[in-house]
C-alpha cells in the first residue's frame, strides 16, 4: 500500500506512530481526530500494516503486505455505521460481534487490530459495550477509532485512548489538486474554506445546487448593501429553505464566506479576496468602508460564527436565517446614523 499521501500531508503523525513503535511504547488505542478528508483511515492502515508487516517496513512483499494491500487481512476488523440505515450508526450489534472475534483464539498467532470508522456515531448502547471492552482488551491487540468530531465522543471513551490529531490538508496543496483538475480558482479557494475533503469538494462544484446557492449569494450580498430591504431574502430563497438542514446550510455557509472575504480582505487588508470580482462590482453602486467600520467588521466575523454554531444545534433555522439577515442591516443602520 502506497502511504506517501500520508507521509506528505501528515509528518507529525508518521513520527508519532514510527517513534513509538521503535521504542516500543505503541499505545493499545488510538483516537485518530481531524476534519473530514484529513487521511484518517489511510492512518489506520498504515499502523496496522507497520505492526503486522513480517519485516515492520512494510516491504509490499511478505503474505501480510499483501493481503494488507488486497483488503483481506483475517487480523483487521473493520467496523463503520451502516450506510443503508435511515440515521447511519453504529449498533450494539456491531460491537458484541467485534467483541466475539476477539474472543476467539485466532487460527494465525500475531497481533490483531480492530478500526472503528466514525466512532462518534456509536449509539449509547454501542458505546458503552465498547467501553467495557476497551477496559478488558488482551495483549497483543490494538484498537484504532477515527472521528470526525471529537466533541462528540464520549469523554469516558477519549479517556481510554492516545489521541492524534490530524492537520488540516494545507491550501497550498489543495489549490493543486483543484488546479490539476480544471476547476476555477474562485471555485477552488471557496471550495477549500468549506471543506477539507477534495472529492466532496468536487462533488458540489458539478452540482446544480452549489451554483445556484453560489449566484444566490452573491446577488443577496449586492442587495443588502444597496438597498434598505430583505424582500430578495424573502421573495427568492424559499426553495432554499425547503430543505433547512441540508440545503440551507450550504447557502449559510457559502453566504458567510462571501461576508467574511469581503471584511478580511477589504476593511481588514489581510489576505487576497476569493470574490475579487463581486467586490470589485459593489465598488461601482456603493462605499462599504464608508458603512461598516472595521471594529464593526470584526464584529460580524464573530457573529458569523456563533450563527453557524447555532446552526448545528436543534434551533428553527429559518428563524436563525432571518435573524443573522436583520443583524446584519441593523449594523449597516448604526453606520449610516
Amino acid at each position: 500500500m502506497d502511504y506517501q499521501f500520508l507521509k506528505n500531508t501528515q509528518p507529525k503523525f508518521i513520527k508519532t506512530i514510527d517513534n513509538s513503535f521503535k521504542n516500543n511504547r505503541l499505545a493499545q488505542v488510538y483516537l485518530f481526530d481531524g476534519v473530514k478528508g484529513t487521511p484518517k483511515m489511510l492512518g489506520a492502515m498504515y499502523f496496522a500494516n507497520l505492526i503486522l508487516c513480517e519485516k515492520h517496513n512494510f516491504c509490499g512483499e511478505c503474505i501480510d503486505c499483501r493481503r494488507i494491500k488486497e483488503n483481506v487481512h483475517p487480523r483487521i476488523f473493520m467496523v463503520s455505521p451502516g450506510e443503508l440505515d435511515t440515521v447511519q450508526s453504529i449498533k450494539v450489534e456491531q460491537i458484541e460481534n467485534l467483541i466475539e472475534e476477539f474472543s476467539y483464539t485466532g487460527l494465525e498467532i500475531g497481533p490483531r487490530v480492530f478500526i472503528i470508522n466514525e466512532i462518534e456515531k456509536a449509539n449509547p448502547a454501542a458505546a458503552n459495550k465498547l467501553l467495557k471492552f476497551l477496559e478488558e482488551m488482551k495483549e497483543d491487540s490494538y484498537g484504532i477509532l477515527i472521528t470526525n468530531d471529537i466533541d462528540k465522543v464520549l469523554e469516558t471513551i477519549k479517556s481510554r485512548c492516545q489521541i492524534v490529531r490530524f492537520e488540516k490538508l494545507g491550501e497550498q496543496y489543495l489549490l493543486k489538486e483543484y488546479k490539476e483538475k480544471n476547476i476555477k480558482e474562485e471555485d477552488a479557494r471557496l471550495l477549500i474554506n468549506l471543506t477539507n475533503d477534495i472529492s466532496e469538494g468536487l462533488s458540489l462544484v458539478d452540482s446544480a445546487l452549489y451554483q445556484e446557492l453560489l449566484e444566490f449569494s452573491k446577488k443577496l450580498f449586492i442587495e443588502l448593501f444597496t438597498k434598505k430591504d430583505l424582500l430578495i431574502f424573502s421573495q427568492e430563497n424559499s426553495k432554499l429553505l425547503s430543505d433547512p438542514q441540508k440545503d440551507g446550510k450550504l447557502f449559510f455557509d457559502i453566504f458567510t464566506q462571501i461576508v467574511n472575504d469581503y471584511l478580511i480582505s477589504y476593511l481588514l487588508k489581510t489576505q487576497k479576496p476569493i470574490f475579487a470580482n463581486l467586490f470589485e462590482d459593489i465598488k461601482k453602486q456603493t462605499i462599504l468602508e464608508n458603512i461598516i467600520t472595521k471594529e464593526k467588521a470584526y464584529e460580524i466575523i464573530i457573529k458569523n460564527l456563533e450563527y453557524k454554531r447555532r446552526l448545528n444545534s436543534y434551533v428553527n433555522k429559518e428563524l436563525l436565517y432571518i435573524d443573522y439577515f436583520i443583524m446584519l442591516t441593523k449594523i449597516r443602520e448604526k453606520k449610516d446614523k
